[in-house]
C-alpha cells in the first residue's frame, strides 16, 4: 500500500481501473501465473526479515495511519493499472479474507466466537459479493449452485 501510493505520484502505469472487479480481472489476465504468484509470496515473506510478526505489525500500523490521512480519491499505482484508494482498499480486504487470515491469527476454523475472528466473519459477505462481481455470468450460477448444495464446482474452478 505504501509503495503503491508513493508510486502513483511518480508515474502512471498503463490503464485505469475504476473498480475492484477491474483490478482482479486485470490481475487474472497479467499476473496469474502460479509460479510467479508463489515467488512473489516468498519474496514478500522474506522481506519481513528475522521477525516477521513484528515487521508485519509495524507495517500494518504505518499503513493504517497512512490510509487514515489519505483522501479516498488519491491515486494508487498497482502492477496492473492505476486506481483510486477507494477502489483499491476492497481488493486488500478481499485478499486478507481469502488468504488465510484466520490461520495467520491462529484462530479456530470457526472463528465467529473470537473478536478478531468475528471481524473476519464480517468480511466474508463482501468477499463473496466481490467474487460474484468478478466471475463470468456462467460461473456465478455454478458458484451459487455449489454454495446451496445443488451442484459441484468443476475441477480447477476459480473466479480469479
Amino acid at each position: 500500500m505504501e509503495n503503491y501510493l508513493a508510486a502513483a505520484t511518480a508515474a502512471t502505469p498503463t490503464g485505469e481501473l475504476p473498480t475492484p472487479e477491474d483490478y482482479f480481472r486485470a490481475t487474472r489476465a497479467r499476473l496469474a501465473d502460479p509460479t510467479a504468484v508463489m515467488l512473489r509470496g516468498r519474496d514478500a515473506g522474506q522481506a519481513l526479515g528475522q521477525h516477521p510478526q513484528q515487521t508485519a505489525a509495524e507495517i500494518a500500523d504505518r499503513v493504517t495511519r497512512l490510509v487514515t490521512v489519505t483522501p479516498a480519491d488519491a491515486p494508487v499505482s498497482t502492477p496492473v493499472g492505476r486506481m483510486t484508494l477507494r477502489a483499491y482498499l476492497p481488493t486488500r480486504a478481499f485478499e486478507l479474507t481469502v488468504h488465510g487470515l484466520v490461520r495467520a491469527l491462529g484462530l479456530p476454523d470457526d472463528p465467529a466466537g473470537d473478536s478478531a475472528g468475528a471481524a473476519i466473519v464480517d468480511c466474508l459477505g463482501p468477499a463473496v459479493d466481490l467474487c460474484t462481481r468478478i466471475a463470468a455470468p456462467a460461473d456465478r450460477f455454478a458458484g451459487l449452485r455449489a454454495l446451496i448444495g445443488r451442484g459441484q464446482l468443476p475441477p480447477g474452478f476459480s473466479v480469479l
